[in-house]
């Protein structure tokens, strides 16, 4: 997400949600430095999975955070951009097998194209992350465990 789309985006947010702002002006020691960290957690998505995340959390197709967990707005964002992209991604995965089967053809790792393959190990480094947050070296060892073999099935 750029600048430009990450101030509409907040906004957007704060027009949406007005206590989510109050409680970034009166809970945060520094206003300034949350927002920075929530566009931070989100620049590595597109404004519109953002967007269409937070349309959800308005028509109630999404909860939205509770009021005590308002300084996890920008994780629970991203944690429903990702569900929405592996959504997304399972529909092009259906229609691309379709098409293979249609045309004969197999391509990608393991039958599957290469953006599907890095949705899944951005998936998992986030829940590394998340679950060994102080650990790099667990981090990593972990994730490998997680896809030994596709790399060595894929070139089989």
């Amino acid at each position: 997400m750029t600048d430009a789309e990450s101030k509409t985006f907040f906004a957007d947010l704060f027009a949406y949600f007005p206590d989510v702002n109050e409680w970034i002006r009166e809970k945060s020691p520094n206003p300034q430095k949350t927002l920075e960290g929530w566009r931070l957690c989100l620049s590595s998505l597109e404004y519109g999975v953002c967007d269409a995340v937070l349309k959800r959390m308005v028509t109630g197709a999404i909860e939205p955070p509770k009021a005590y967990e308002r300084q996890r707005m920008a994780h629970h964002i991203r944690t429903h951009a990702y569900q929405l992209l592996s959504q997304q991604r399972e529909r092009d995965e259906l229609e691309e097998r379709r098409q293979e089967r249609d045309e004969g053809k197999r391509r990608g790792v393991k039958g599957r194209p290469a953006k599907s393959v890095c949705v899944d190990l951005m998936a998992l480094w986030d829940r590394a992350r998340s679950m060994f947050p102080d650990d790099r070296e667990t981090q990593s060892h972990w994730v490998h465990e997680q896809t030994e073999g596709i790399w060595n099935d894929a070139e089989a």
